[in-house]
């Protein structure tokens, strides 16, 4: 830093002595010529005084000019590479992040950071089927507050001002007060302060994603040069956005069951190599056979199968209270990686049963289990013995 500023200061001292000599050069040639074409014994002080002042105002004018205009473009061209890390920095930040939340956070920081005028802001993502509004973040304003509105896209000035297509930053410096807060349903939240907004749309895949808003509460502190700065980095971050979104089905379709969402043999392995052993609080693996899959399959089609791989998979998700890995191993076999003992274990698969049985009747499964103690190997035969122990016995009945 002290290296750049020395440096900086030394391009201002070669150009003040240039200009200086530029200055001081054509004043003496001057007085030369007036020397040389002066009669005998007359030197015209008073003219050559006139012109050199003249002249000494002008190109200070100049050269005061010359040194804003140089001010100027030197701000211009940092704020453009702050802009261009900036759009950088989110096209890398996706890999970092871990969920869109916190995306959303860092996008709207630098916007804040790159738009001074900018003393509130927030980020509302659009659900894409009811078009509800869900504020994940913001900056100056009660984002738990905001969380709590009950708003509609429609209702916003973004949908109103672009005719509902959204497609395009609207900027709305509001001179009377109160109308620029409407634009996000923030007036409320904000005390009515806001009276400056510069709202922007986020594009994912052709879809409306979500608004950055931009507040202020003086009225016209946002120009068209910022409009430009909020849509060059909205572009960027819908590019992110896309690449996040991207990375993270290939990571579902990689890790996870398509059918049932969870997760897949091989990705449920891996995290079970992983699984933190408590001590006092025992793990234990839990493996679930569905018996009568085949039935269902040949009596009613494979869309019924299907179904019932479905509901279990969902049931599993929904009623198992305790942090678990759940996953469908194969077929119709599912596995669950869970803390508790054997009453409470015991307990859950008794409502994950009766959850399962009211949804789809006459779905039967037999479970076997192991305690867990890091060996997944040893756990997995242990517990599928013990289906095959209760399978036999079910069938001599």
């Amino acid at each position: 830093m002290d290296f750049n500023h020395s440096s900086e200061l030394d391009d201002v001292r070669v150009s003040t002595s240039q200009h200086l000599l530029l200055l001081l050069v054509p004043m003496l040639l001057f007085g030369l010529l007036c020397w040389m074409f002066s009669g005998p014994g007359q030197y015209p002080w008073l003219l050559l005084c006139g012109v050199g002042i003249i002249y000494y105002l002008a190109y200070s004018l100049g050269f005061f000019l010359y040194f804003s205009v140089l001010s100027h473009q030197r701000d211009k061209v940092h704020q453009l590479t702050q802009i261009n890390d900036a759009t950088m920095e989110l096209m890398q930040l996706h890999q970092y992040c871990g969920s869109e939340h916190d995306f959303l956070s860092a996008l709207l920081s630098k916007a804040m950071n790159l738009i001074p005028a900018a003393e509130f802001g927030s980020v509302i993502k659009v659900d894409e089927y009811s078009k509800r509004l869900q504020f994940e973040a913001a900056v100056g304003l009660d984002v738990k507050r905001l969380q709590q509105l009950n708003m509609q896209l429609h209702q916003t000035f973004q949908y109103k001002m672009t005719g509902g297509r959204c497609d395009r930053a609207i900027l709305l410096n509001d001179t009377d007060g109160g109308i620029a807060a409407d634009a996000h349903g923030a007036e409320h939240i904000a005390d009515n302060r806001i009276r400056a907004t510069l709202s922007c749309p986020i594009h994912v895949d052709g879809k409306l994603y979500a608004l950055l808003n931009l507040d202020s509460e003086q009225p016209g502190s946002f120009s068209d040069y910022d409009v430009s700065i909020a849509t060059i980095l909205t572009n960027a971050a819908a590019n992110a956005l896309a690449l996040y979104q991207h990375a993270q089905l290939i990571d579902q379709l990689r890790n996870y069951d398509n059918l049932t969402g969870l997760a897949n043999r091989s990705y449920f392995e891996e995290q079970a190599i992983q699984w933190p052993l408590r001590s006092g609080v025992q793990s234990e693996l839990i493996l679930i056979d569905l018996d009568n899959l085949k039935e269902i399959n040949k009596q009613h089609g494979l869309e019924a199968g299907d179904e019932a791989l479905r509901q279990l998979g969902r049931t599993l998700k929904e009623c198992w209270p305790a942090k678990a890995l759940l996953s469908r191993l194969r077929g119709d076999k599912f596995a669950v990686l869970t803390y508790g003992d054997s009453t409470q274990i015991n307990a859950w698969l008794s409502d994950v049963s009766f959850e399962l049985s009211r949804r789809i009747p006459g779905l039967r499964f037999t479970v076997g289990s192991a305690i867990y103690l890091g060996n997944l190997a040893e756990a997995f035969d242990i517990a599928e013995q013990a289906i095959v122990s209760r399978q036999q016995h079910l069938a001599k009945k």
